[in-house]
């Protein structure tokens, strides 16, 4: 689950993974904050990820990418790539009167 750890919509997916469908949920902010030990877990066979309502989907498509590329017998894979144009994440504010 990616997404802010004070955000409700996430903290409500993640309950809904749980209590619901009896799925460990792992939440992060970023992919910063991906534990690739956990990846490299051999009983962990699939790995869905979803994100909460106001998570950029730019975040969201960062730790979507390094999941898909990621694999345990093959360390290049395991370097996280972290960097993110802003400019694509943050709304840019209009100057009044345009």
């Amino acid at each position: 689950m990616v997404g802010d750890k004070s955000s409700n919509n996430t903290n409500r997916l993640v309950e809904i993974s749980e209590k619901i469908a009896k799925t460990k949920a792992v939440r992060i902010e970023s992919l910063i904050d991906l534990n690739i030990e956990m990846l490299k877990d051999k009983n962990v066979k699939i790995i869905a990820i979803t994100s909460g309502a106001s998570t950029p989907s730019l975040i969201t498509k960062q730790v979507s990418d390094f999941v898909e590329k990621f694999n345990k017998n093959d360390e290049s894979t395991w370097v996280k790539d972290v960097n993110i144009d802003l400019k694509r994440v943050i709304p840019r504010i209009r100057k009044e009167g345009k």
